[in-house]
């Protein structure tokens, strides 16, 4: 697939396996079954007084909470370049940022937001037991947790009774 244009302005791109975030995890302090889920990676992490670590303050990341709660692009606006967001459900998203908000007050010291250069230095000083990281830091998370070291897609959510 090539990339998508609009004019003269890229507007979309292939992603491949390269550029993608994963759930990184100790396999001693969280279980597979736990890391499938936000709550239960958060749950093991703090059981063991770990920190769960992401980077909540890049737009990338942080978009991560909207487009849970089902917010999509639906085009572009006449410039070719401001993506419109008019076809979403308001409730969805606001009961998804309502679950991750209360994930985040009822995990506070666990629930750690932290630069992208530093989420491996989190698992290399054994202050973290998982977190949010991107496939092209695999090989430092992977020295970081040795024979340890669990990668998964990332983690679902539950939303009124529904996992995302």
């Amino acid at each position: 697939m090539n990339a998508v244009t609009v004019g003269n302005a890229v507007s979309a791109y292939p992603q491949g396996i390269d550029k993608c975030l994963c759930l990184v995890y100790d396999k001693t302090a969280v279980s597979d079954e736990e890391a499938s889920t936000l709550e239960g990676a958060l749950s093991a992490c703090k059981k063991l007084g770990k920190h769960f670590v992401m980077d909540c303050s890049d737009g990338f990341s942080a978009s991560t909470f909207l487009l849970t709660g089902g917010l999509m692009s639906d085009g572009l606006e006449s410039d070719g370049a401001t993506q419109k967001l008019n076809n979403y459900n308001e409730d969805d998203v606001i009961n998804t940022l309502a679950v991750f908000s209360k994930l985040m007050k009822d995990y506070k010291g666990t629930f750690v937001s932290c630069d992208a250069t530093r989420i491996t230095e989190e698992f290399n000083s054994k202050n973290a037991a998982a977190g949010i990281d991107g496939s092209w830091n695999m090989a430092a998370d992977k020295r970081a947790f040795g024979e340890n070291f669990g990668v998964t897609k990332l983690p679902t959510v539950n939303v009124t009774g529904e996992d995302r």
